[in-house]
């Protein structure tokens, strides 16, 4: 909580999004580690904890933004 909110915003949307490390760093990844790993530790364990940050996240976003995603779709 101590980083820039904007920064730390974009970062957990990068980081905390599935899709996006499925579609863009495994391959990537999987040059250096193996395959089950990746999955099963590192984007399986992203997708475990992801509903335990969502109030950080949220948190995050409302300082960056000042709204929530909730509120952001609809405006």
């Amino acid at each position: 909580m101590a980083q820039e909110a904007f920064k730390m915003h974009t970062f957990l949307q990068f980081v905390f999004n599935v899709d996006n490390l499925k579609d863009n760093l495994r391959e990537e990844w999987m040059q250096n580690y193996d395959f089950q790993y990746i999955d099963a530790q590192i984007i399986g364990g992203i997708e475990k904890n992801l509903p335990s940050v969502m109030q950080i996240m949220a948190y995050v976003e409302r300082k960056a933004t000042g709204k929530t995603a909730s509120q952001m779709s609809m405006s």
